[in-house]
């Protein structure tokens, strides 16, 4: 039996330490709900917004230029996830950014009890193309490292695709459709020696042999 080594980030309670007031002052939240959000990388630059027209509209809760890193509104972060209270029924938006990746942006309201955990992968502009079923090719089957890189470089324009490329397919939802064919996909992008990662379809990263036989698709 292989043994295979999880590598994929999972997103656990946030831990804890003191219980000091931070030097960051924003609009007051009220118990009973929470929103943790983990960014990938970990120093992306996180901000908020409140959309409720009848308090302020527009309102920047954080200031965009504030690196959130390692830090929260209530309580010290040993690093991140961010934790942070928002106000009961109020909606945000919230924008994750950094240079030289594309800026990802979405929407949170929190109801009594209801505690949300999300994680934002940020990817480059050639990332995002993975997010795109038109730039992958059909399944070629199962094989092990070294001919799954020569197989997908015989045809011009094709190539192995990089793990975070993979991983962006997954955030798509277009890994889902690949289930069917296979369960472990091979990247480009090597772990240690004699080892490169790949991609599972429930979107797990693993560092394997060279020598195994797993799945592969191309990246156009």
């Amino acid at each position: 039996m292989i043994k295979r080594q999880v590598i994929g980030v999972m997103i656990g309670m946030a831990l804890f330490v003191g219980c000091s007031k931070p030097k960051v002052e924003v609009l007051p939240g009220k118990e009973g709900a929470n929103f943790i959000l983990t960014t990938d990388p970990k120093d992306a630059k996180i901000s908020f917004f409140k959309k409720d027209s009848t308090k302020e509209p527009g309102k920047q809760i954080l200031d965009v230029d504030f690196v959130l890193q390692g830090k929260s509104i209530e309580m010290n972060l040993l690093s991140n996830p961010l934790y942070m209270k928002l106000e009961l029924g109020s909606e945000y938006t919230y924008k994750v950014e950094k240079s030289g990746f594309v800026t990802e942006e979405g929407e949170v309201s929190l109801k009594l009890g209801e505690n949300i955990e999300k994680k934002i992968i940020l990817f480059t502009e050639e990332e995002s193309k993975s997010k795109k079923e038109e730039n992958w090719s059909e399944y070629l089957g199962k094989m092990n490292w070294e001919s799954a890189s020569k197989k997908c470089n015989e045809v011009a324009g094709r190539r192995l695709p990089s793990i975070r490329e993979l991983k962006a397919a997954y955030e798509a939802g277009i890994v889902k459709s690949w289930q069917k064919d296979n369960t472990f996909y091979w990247s480009s992008t090597p772990a240690d020696a004699g080892r490169y990662y790949d991609l599972g379809t429930s979107g797990n990263t693993f560092a394997d042999s060279r020598y195994n036989n797993y799945d592969v698709r191309c990246r156009r």
